[in-house]
């Protein structure tokens, strides 16, 4: 068995080893909202606030669920956290060939995989052999 050393893996292993102080400080603040008696606004507002950095990093390559919870314990500091974030450019390239695109190899960019012609770069793509 090897080792997996997929884009996914390592952005998994990466956002459990960077954000594990502040995952355990986030649930440590969120289980004292919930115990605390006439905070249940409270929790739900910052439950609700941490959706907007969850969102950002997601945009960028990062797990969406670790930020939430980031953002919800933490939001003063995960939003900027979230804005100063550099892409991932390797998970992102990963989600795009999930939903059917694919790399041009004369250009980089990613263009759908029906593609003739690449609509940044103008060139023609090699396509699929004709059928018989």
């Amino acid at each position: 068995m090897g080792v997996n050393t997929s884009p996914r893996h390592q952005e998994k292993a990466r956002d459990r080893t960077t954000f594990a102080p502040f995952i355990v400080i986030g649930i440590l603040a969120l289980s004292w909202l919930v115990l605390s008696p006439g905070n249940s606004y409270v929790m739900l507002g910052a439950l609700a606030l941490g959706i907007l950095p969850a969102y950002l990093a997601y945009k960028k390559g990062r797990n969406f669920g670790w930020w939430w919870l980031y953002g919800a314990a933490l939001f003063l500091a995960a939003l900027p956290h979230a804005l100063l974030l550099r892409p991932d450019v390797q998970v992102l390239s990963c989600r795009m060939a999930g939903q059917g695109l694919k790399k041009c190899p004369y250009c980089a960019e990613m263009i759908k995989a029906e593609a003739k012609v690449c609509r940044f770069c103008g060139r023609e793509q090699a396509g699929p052999p004709a059928p018989i």
